[in-house]
């Protein structure tokens, strides 16, 4: 992990530059996982409102739900004008459907998507008594309409996301700061860590700086993947420590003693 956090920017980085129709295809698989990485975080805040509204497992349904809308993220951010950045050419794949036809693909998932949760709700008495639940699984359906109703541009196509996203990051990171053996000082620390990140990030543009930045985000997208994988135990053990809060039984640990 650590050494991927080197090797991604500077490997992205020169095939930028070595390769720009190569380095297309790479950004396409990078918006078809940033769409994925997106939404497994709305199947976690989904999750929360479950523990919150004491509903338990969710359904399984809710994994297909999110996953249509997955699909129709990754192709409103992959047929983007200009979304591929400086130094790269968008994959001819891209180009290869008409735009009406890319958006009628992207509706029929979000319909799909759509019917799906109303079926859910219908039969599924559980989620109809959780109404935590019920907004943030509306929120999840939503999440990729900007782009889908409005032209494509980076205005609806790729900011909405990446702002909500971020938001839900700061508050998820900011607690588990705050409330970790560190307490205040964590939390301190955390928001001069991301103030840090957020001005380099706004100074690397052009080539091949942009695509390094990339590297570096898809290296998150990974760590990500396993720092908060709940099927581990130990993680498990200091999410439910960390926001227990949200709990419905009510009963709150301390933030760095477990007391």
């Amino acid at each position: 992990m650590i050494g991927s956090f080197a090797l991604l920017p500077i490997l992205l980085a020169i095939l930028t530059i070595a390769s720009p129709a190569l380095a297309g295809w790479v950004f396409l698989a990078y918006w078809v996982w940033q769409s994925h990485h997106y939404n497994r975080q709305n199947y976690g805040l989904l999750a929360l409102a479950s523990a919150h509204d004491g509903m338990g497992a969710l359904p399984g349904q809710i994994g297909w739900i999110l996953h249509l809308t997955t699909a129709a993220g990754a192709m409103i951010m992959g047929t983007m004008p200009g979304i591929y950045g400086p130094g790269s050419e968008a994959p001819w794949l891209m180009s290869a459907l008409a735009p009406a036809s890319w958006r009628m693909t992207e509706t029929l998932c979000i319909l799909t998507a759509t019917g799906l949760s109303l079926h859910l709700v219908a039969t599924n008495h559980a989620v109809r008594r959780s109404p935590t639940v019920l907004v943030f699984l509306v929120l999840s359906l939503a999440f990729y309409l900007p782009g889908l109703l409005f032209p494509p541009s980076p205005i609806t196509g790729f900011w909405p996301y990446a702002i909500a996203h971020g938001a839900q990051y700061l508050v998820i990171m900011g607690v588990t700061a705050h409330r970790s053996a560190r307490g205040t000082a964590g939390l301190i620390i955390f928001v001069l860590l991301a103030a840090v990140l957020g001005v380099a990030a706004y100074l690397m543009r052009g080539v091949p700086w942009s695509a390094f930045y990339t590297g570096i985000v898809s290296r998150h997208f990974l760590a990500d993947a396993r720092l908060w994988r709940l099927r581990d135990p130990a993680i498990r053990s200091i999410v439910r420590e960390r926001f227990d809060f949200v709990s419905a039984s009510g009963n709150r640990v301390g933030p760095a003693t477990g007391k």
